[in-house]
């Protein structure tokens, strides 16, 4: 895509070059690594609290195995990615809220839940 390119001229250059067929797949990927790179974006940019959650195919449901806080979640999801079985996270946005309120929050959820990962006694 040229920098001069809207989304319209864009689209008109390439169904030039390639069938629909082609093309809509095309688009398709290409927006939907648009919108990721965009939600990565938003990710390292956000503070707050998140968690680490397991599938429970018995309960049709998921498990929270581990509740962090963070003022990158991108960064510190990854980081988790290492030592920790879990499918998805969760990420809780909390941009208006200082870091204190955050931990408080962070601690209340993490006795309320009670995530496997979480080290005991909080």
């Amino acid at each position: 895509m040229y920098p001069e390119d809207t989304p319209t001229t864009f689209r008109n250059r390439i169904r030039k070059i390639v069938n629909l067929k082609e093309w809509w797949n095309f688009s398709m990927d290409y927006y939907k690594r648009q919108e990721e790179k965009n939600q990565r974006e938003v990710l390292q940019k956000r503070r707050g609290v998140y968690a680490l959650c397991k599938n429970d195919e018995l309960n049709l449901g998921y498990e929270i195995v581990y509740i962090g806080m963070s003022i990158n979640f991108l960064g510190r999801i990854r980081t988790h990615t290492n030592d920790k079985d879990f499918d998805f996270a969760i990420c809780y946005d909390m941009p208006n809220l200082n870091q204190n309120e955050i931990v408080s929050i962070e601690v209340d959820l993490i006795k309320k839940y009670k995530p496997r990962y979480n080290k005991k006694g909080l």
